[in-house]
């Protein structure tokens, strides 16, 4: 049977904020449309190469072919937008896909009216992407583990807090010094090459592993970080949501998380996450998972695993968009300028946490959609 070709993805952006973030955040989306085989065409109004050091990646991603024409016919065309552009607005498309970034609105209206916009999962950083992936996360999935629980990443700067529902969040500073300041035996500070070698190719070690970046490097990142049984994930320099817990999750390695409601659906404590809340609890959650019994641990792996099949991989998100019966689907991203500009937002009724059904939610959002609800019943 011959495969029925993908529509062909028309990209245009035009406004500044997707442009930020080094260049990743038109990665990501151009690059979920390429691995789940549509051939996507970047007009070439803006010279991504200068938008960021991860900039001139977009051009090599595969499946991806830079223009200066607009597509001759649209009628079998995704139309993959930031700001409309008034000369393609009247044209018959196959699908238009708008780009916007406020994930702390409610958007109850649109659930109503069938028109819930897709919250696109938070992705891996662009540098794991490409060559044979799925290949190399099976490859990472599959080899031996030598550590309980692993840390490697920046903490310089990483001090400030902006997320305060449904409670404050520790910064990644405050959570790596609490667990090396508890001055526990089953901790190891890693800084230099050759205990870094010996963590990860040596024996077995039922211990937390920090690795302090700015005196050693943890390369081959994907490969090394599934040789660890659980990854601490403390946020990111602006917001909570942060590449490696995505990656954690994607080689099988379980995530030590305190944001776990940032994932659509949420990640769940003993099931897919180990979930902590301040200082005390993390200290108390570190000591547990140390204790861990391995079939409980191999359980929660397969879950992880599953979780990014489900969930995480950008050829699912890609699939949803396309499923989508109405022409016109609204994507949210996940950004640092939605977090700086709208972080007070936040709240139970936001749609990048609101993954429970409307009847279990309180609120204007159970109000709304009751009132709704009742009002279009037969």
């Amino acid at each position: 049977m011959t495969a029925v070709a993908k529509p062909h993805v028309f990209a245009k952006f035009i406004d500044k904020p997707i442009l930020k973030e080094d260049g990743r955040l038109v990665y990501a989306l151009l690059n979920a449309f390429a691995l789940a085989g549509h051939r996507v065409f970047l007009f070439d109004n803006v010279n991504y190469r200068e938008v960021g050091p991860l900039g001139p990646m977009i051009y090599s991603i595969d499946g991806v072919q830079a223009t200066t024409a607009e597509p001759p016919t649209s009628e079998d065309t995704f139309y993959l937008f930031d700001r409309e552009d008034a000369r393609l607005a009247g044209r018959e498309w196959k699908k238009k896909i708008e780009v916007k970034f406020d994930v702390f609105s409610n958007y109850a209206w649109a659930r109503y009216r069938g028109y819930e916009p897709v919250v696109m999962p938070y992705p891996m950083h662009p540098w794991n992407y490409g060559n044979d992936l799925q290949g190399r996360l099976q490859a990472a999935r599959n080899q031996e583990r030598k550590m309980r629980i692993f840390f490697s990443g920046d903490t310089k700067g990483y001090k400030r807090n902006r997320i305060f529902y449904p409670s404050a969040k520790l910064t990644r500073v405050q959570i790596i010094d609490t667990i090396l300041q508890a001055g526990s035996p089953d901790t190891t500070l890693v800084a230099d090459k050759e205990t870094l070698d010996d963590v990860l190719h040596g024996i077995y070690r039922k211990q937390c592993v920090i690795v302090d970046m700015s005196k050693v490097f943890v390369e081959d990142w994907l490969n090394n970080l599934g040789k660890a049984e659980f990854f601490i994930c403390p946020p990111g320099y602006v917001m909570p949501m942060c590449h490696n817990t995505v990656e954690a999750i994607a080689v099988g390695t379980i995530p030590i998380i305190n944001y776990p409601e940032w994932f659509r659906p949420s990640l769940r404590h003993l099931e897919t996450c180990i979930a902590f809340d301040d200082e005390a609890d993390l200290l108390l959650k570190v000591a547990f998972v140390l204790q861990m019994d391995a079939g409980d641990v191999a359980r929660m792996r397969r879950n992880v695993i599953d979780y990014y099949r489900q969930h995480l991989d950008p050829v699912v998100f890609a699939r949803e968009v396309e499923a989508k019966r109405q022409r016109k689907v609204t994507v949210l991203m996940i950004t640092d300028r939605c977090v700086v500009t709208s972080a007070p937002k936040l709240n139970r009724n936001s749609i990048l946490i609101r993954d429970e059904p409307s009847e279990e939610r309180g609120g204007i959002g159970i109000l709304l959609s009751t009132v709704l609800r009742d009002r279009r019943a037969p």
